[in-house]
């Protein structure tokens, strides 16, 4: 089965996450022949301040 995480930052409402769920799935089973009920979605919110990019903390500090 296969389970998909997405990290992202906090602020996406209902709508964008249905859309990216229902978006994300059709590809996986599109591209992998897996039946939609076998694709697993969780979303975590990273806080900006536990996170870098390009060596330096993404808050500015």
């Amino acid at each position: 089965m296969p389970y998909i995480e997405v990290l992202w930052f906090p602020g996406r409402d209902e709508t964008q996450k249905k859309q990216l769920v229902e978006e994300i799935t059709d590809s996986f089973v599109k591209i992998t022949g897996c039946k939609p009920s076998a694709v697993e979605i969780i979303f975590k919110e990273i806080l900006k301040e536990n996170s870098a990019s390009s060596g330096k903390l993404i808050n500015g500090h």
